[in-house]
Order: structure tokens, then sequence, then C-alpha cells
């Protein structure tokens, strides 16, 4: 037994302590700097133009520092990792080494489990292998693929009632496997399963929410792509080789195992940045969905600082097609003109859908035009990735009198307002004090100042008519895009800014009040919004009157005076950044 005592660091450790990074690098990978995947990763990430350090378990768990005070943890530095993970040494190389590496597997997990950068694969309640067991069957149960039973024995088992044509034993020793009666090499103990006596198999490669299959086969009824990211998802995985045994000629197919640190033989298959490249070669990571001739969204595709396809509706639906499937099942695609867009459901989507049947004087249009805007609706509602925003997300901007009382339950201090087609309550609420007249409706409209004696020849059926009170003061816009806030102030002697020439307006940036914008930041995502246009009203009195939250807003006008800050805060939200 060592004389040291647990929590003293051993000392004669053959391995040398790791250098500390003054300025971490882009990436680290935790693995056996020999490792085949981590040499091929290493090379892939350089040639994007990342820098990234491969280091073994000792030197990656010495680089880090964790603090927790007060139930709250800090690691430094927080850099992204993906975690390779070599198994622990078969053989005793001493109390010292063992002790130390086991220290240093503790760290990794603590590191993977708490920072908040990206982490592949994250730890769940083990270090090394998400919710994944030894037990095949217990994994598939996990992963909502319910297959055959499993037999542990100390000693060489013998197959009960058959589930299958050969009963296969595997060593865990050596972790070589045989067909019974034939004893693979070692002692035991062992694992057996019924399988078939020649299993076709296929592989599916998970990375994030997508599944690339490893070979060209005919199984698209199975799902394969689809199960696999569902699976791998109920796992805790974000990247896994996951192993289907194929049965019944290539009617069914069952979970035999899910390899949460594939091999590069499996990831070669699939390699060209882990996915097969879409038309162009290049894998594209947001897809900006709506229409060509909206200047917001041609202005975020060409300013974004990501690679951005633009999916115009009105092509779609004049003669395109779709296939969108719910659960995604790895096969939902767009095709608008002769461009198919395979999409993704771990993909960026920002989204602004316009539906415009109403427009459209052939019904089978006007249908196509329905039923489009209803599946993306449906898809983009329930996919994983990041959508900005999600179609079914803050709805009553439509109705704005349900948006004002939102809005004053949510906490904002909201002008009053009147919506009738009674001219004697019109005309009072008018006369009370001044008052602008808006679009009841999430129609665009510009608004103006009202007089009372506007109503003495309004007849009820001309309405409703939706009033508020006036509030003069200065225009403040409010961007917000996650936690980042972008506020700029109007001043202007116009009713509505929008409507005055620009040179009559006086642009400035604003700076909020702390606790109107964590308000705000807090407020966005109960809406369920990841981005919103914010309008509000600041009198004299320094009070801020909350008009209106804009689920989609037309935010190139303020991005172009920003700089662009817009557009890149909108971005990072889309390719899982921390905005």
């Amino acid at each position: 037994m060592s004389s040291e005592t647990a929590g003293t660091p051993p000392t004669g450790s053959e391995t040398p302590p790791a250098a500390s990074f003054e300025a971490p690098a882009d990436l680290v990978v935790v693995a056996d700097p020999q490792d085949p995947v981590a040499v091929e990763l290493a090379v892939y990430v350089t040639e994007q133009g990342r820098s990234v350090a491969v280091l073994d378990v000792f030197d990656a768990a010495q680089l880090f520092t964790v603090t927790t005070r007060a139930g709250t943890a800090t690691v430094d530095p927080p850099v992204p990792l993906v975690l390779l993970l070599p198994a622990p040494p078969e053989r005793r190389t001493g109390f010292d080494a063992e002790f130390q590496l086991g220290e240093c597997f503790a760290q990794l997990w603590a590191v993977a489990a708490l920072t908040p950068a990206p982490v592949v694969n994250r730890p769940a309640g083990t270090l090394v292998a998400g919710r994944t067991t030894r037990s095949a069957a217990v994994t598939g149960r996990r992963a909502g693929e319910h297959g055959n039973g499993e037999l542990f024995s100390h000693a060489y088992p013998r197959p009960g009632d058959p589930e299958g044509e050969a009963f296969w034993v595997e060593d865990l020793g050596t972790l070589r496997a045989g067909r019974w009666p034939e004893r693979p090499p070692g002692n035991g103990p062992y694992r057996a399963r019924w399988t078939d006596t020649d299993p076709a198999t296929e592989t599916v490669v998970v990375l994030g929410g997508r599944g690339w299959r490893c070979t060209t086969a005919d199984l698209d009824h199975l799902g394969l792509e689809g199960r696999s990211v569902a699976a791998a998802t109920a796992l805790g995985l974000d990247l896994a080789a996951l192993v289907w045994r194929v049965t019944d000629g290539t009617a069914t197919a069952r979970l035999v195992h899910a390899e949460p640190f594939p091999a590069l033989e499996q990831l070669r298959m699939v390699w060209l940045g882990l996915g097969p490249p879409a038309p162009g070669g290049a894998v594209p990571v947001i897809y900006a969905l709506g229409l060509a001739t909206d200047g917001t969204l041609a202005h975020f595709t060409a300013r974004a600082a990501a690679d951005v396809t633009l999916v115009d509706l009105g092509e779609l639906a004049a003669g395109g097609a779709w296939r969108l499937a719910l659960p995604d099942d790895g096969d939902s695609w767009l095709l608008a003109g002769d461009q198919r867009h395979d999409l993704g459901p771990g993909d960026g989507y920002y989204c602004r859908l316009a539906d415009l049947s109403a427009l459209e004087d052939d019904l089978a249009r006007r249908v196509r035009w329905r039923g489009l805007t209803a599946s993306l609706t449906a898809w983009l509602d329930t996919v994983p990735g990041a959508v900005v925003n999600r179609p079914g997300a803050a709805g009553d901007n439509g109705s704005k009198p349900l948006h004002e009382v939102t809005l004053a339950r949510l906490g904002f201090t909201v002008p009053e307002s009147l919506t009738s087609s009674d001219p004697g309550r019109l005309r009072a609420f008018a006369a009370t004090g001044p008052a602008i007249v808006k679009a009841l409706s999430g129609v665009r409209a510009d608004s103006r100042l009202v007089a009372p004696e506007e109503f003495d020849a309004f007849v009820p059926h001309q309405g409703p008519v939706h009033l508020q009170r006036y509030v003069a003061g200065s225009d403040v816009r409010v961007h917000v895009c996650g936690d980042a806030v972008h506020a700029e102030e109007a001043v202007s002697t116009a009713v509505d800014y929008r409507t005055a020439p620009p040179q009559d307006v006086d642009f400035r940036p604003h700076e909020l009040p702390a606790l109107l914008a964590a308000h705000l930041t807090a407020r966005t995502r109960e809406l369920g919004l990841a981005f919103a246009g914010w309008d509000f009203k600041r009198d004299t009195d320094g009070t801020y009157w909350c008009l209106e939250a804009n689920p989609m807003p037309g935010y190139d006008w303020y991005d172009r005076r920003a700089g662009g800050a817009i557009t890149a805060s909108l971005t990072d939200l889309l390719t899982g950044g921390t905005t």
C-alpha cells in the first residue's frame, strides 16, 4: 500500500505535468495522441482554419480548473471538448499510477459535465459513454429499441429457450466471441445472447441531429437514420455509430450495439465532414426559409458569417416538392426548382414563413400554399435544431388587444387601448386624450393620431378599430437574440418615426437599464422566442412603455446602422453559439 493518502498528488509518475495553455486551442480532443480518429479529426479541424490540441487523459485533466461555490461551478478554460477516452489498462501499473489515472478521469468527468463549452459526448451518469452500458439489452431499452435478451454468467453458459438461430457467447475478459458450443478464447466471465446464424448488419453514424448509413442497400423502408438519431438522443450521445441487425430478409431491424467512440473504419464510410456533401460540395449550416423578395431574408443571407442556403417558398409553392417526416426519419427534404435541399433536424433554420394563398386565384395553388406552410410549421415546431423562430411561438402578436394583455401580464407598462366598432366609444376614447389608430391584426401598417370628430360619420360595419393611448417621447427598438440585446433610440417629431424622412430622425445606440434588459431576455424566452423585436416609447420621465413584441422582426434597417451586430448574434444562435 502506498504511503500517499487519497487527495495528495502522487509522486514518481512517469507522466510529466502538462504545460498550461495561455491561449487554449479552439478544440481539445481527449484521446491517445496516436488514436486514428483523433489524428484524422485534428487534420480535418486544422484544414478548416481552427486550432486543435490532442491531449492524453493526464494532460487534459491537468489543463482545467474547476471552482465550486454556493452550488455553482466555473470551469477554466471553457474550451470545446471531444472525448475519445482510451480504455483503462488491462494490467496494473502500480497503485500510484492507477490512483492518478482515476483522479484524472474524475476531473475530466467534472469538466465535461460542468463546462459551458460544447462537449462531444457530454457525460451523463458515467464519464465515458452517455447512457450506454456493456449490456446490449439494457442499452437497447434505454435507446427505445427492444431486442433479444441477454445472459451473464461466471461460467460458460448453456443456451435456454431459443430466441434466434444461433447462441453467441462473448468472453468479457478477451472480448472474443464464438457460436455455442464453440468456446471463445479466455476464462470468462461471459455474456451471451441469441442472434441469427449469418446476420446482415447496417451501421449508421450519428452526429448531432443527423444520421448517415454506411451502405447504399435498399433499406429506406426501415427508417434507420431517424431511428438512429432518436436512439442516440435517448442515450445522450452527440456522436455514435449504431449497428443494426437486419432480419427477416430486410423486413425488420434491431439495434445490437451503440458505440460512443466510433472506429475510424466506421467514420470513413461517411467522413466528408461527417456527412455526405450537399450539391455544390458544401454542407449547409443554416437554411433561410421565406420569400426571395423579402429584404430582411436577403440581408441575413448576404451578411451572415456562415454558409446560408436560401429556400424560396414562392418557388417551392409554385412547382416544387417536399417530404417532411414527424418525427424526422433522416429523409426530410425540399425541392425548389432543380435544387434539392436535404434537411437535417440538427441544422439551423431562420424562418420568415409566409402564406400567400389568399393572393392566388387558382384553387390548386391556394391549396399548395396552405399545405406547404402547414407542413413546414409542423416540422419546424418539432425538430431539435436551432429554429428562429418556431412557427408556433408567440402567435398572439396577430391580435393587438390580446397581445397587449399578454405584455402587461409579463410585467411591462402598456398604454391603454380600445378596440370597438361602436362610434360613441371610439369617439369618447379619442376625446379623453391623444390616441393613435393602429392595425388590429399583424398586418404591417403605419400609425397616426386620430381626432374624435373622425368618428362622427363612422358606422359599425366599417369596424373594428383599434385605438391606443398616444405616448409622447422617443422610440426605442430592442432586438433580443438569445442573451444578446441590441437597442437603438429614434428621436423624431413624427408620430410614427418609420414614416419620417431618414434625415429627420436622429438614430442613436441606446443602453437599456440593466433590469429592463434582463427582463426582456427572460420574457422573450417565456414567449418561446429566440429572436424578437421589441418596440417601446420612452417618455420624458424615462418610463419605457411597451408597444409590441414582434416574433418576426424586419431587422435589416437597424442592423445596417449597427454594423451587422444583430446578424452576428442571430448567426451565432443558429450555429449553436452562446448568444
